[in-house]
């Protein structure tokens, strides 16, 4: 029991600097809060990991840590799917026009978004800690 309280104090205070770090930044610059919600939702998906006591393996994680892992996937996914497609420099890591090449990437980036986004709607009810 000493161990849990020991790595949830630390979760809790690694995420408490993330947290407040991104509600300072959003004041000195203008943008959309998507950080700071992806960042709460790390916290709820490292608590429920964390605090899943009725799980005897990996594999049987609850419903709402298995949720919260795919969400934050699929918002990796949206954010990283473009270092399939160019390099930092700007060259083409696959075949094609430019044209191609682009639909490729927007459609892979817009198919994580949705993803990303159903799976807020249907189970951001169920994912409060008190919930």
């Amino acid at each position: 029991m000493v161990d849990f309280k020991i790595k949830y104090k630390n979760l809790y205070n690694q995420y408490n600097k993330k947290l407040l770090a991104d509600h300072k930044a959003n004041f000195s610059v203008l943008n959309n809060n998507m950080n700071y919600f992806i960042t709460y939702l790390k916290l709820l998906r490292d608590y429920y990991l964390l605090t899943d006591t009725q799980a005897e393996s990996e594999d049987e994680i609850s419903l709402k840590a298995a949720t919260l892992v795919a969400a934050v996937g699929e918002y990796e996914k949206y954010e990283s799917c473009i270092c399939k497609y160019y390099k930092s420099t700007g060259e083409r890591l696959i075949e094609g026009t430019a044209e191609e090449i682009s639909k490729k990437y927007n459609d892979e980036r817009n198919f994580h978004w949705t993803n990303f986004w159903q799976l807020v709607m249907t189970n951001i009810e169920g994912w409060s800690v008190n919930g």
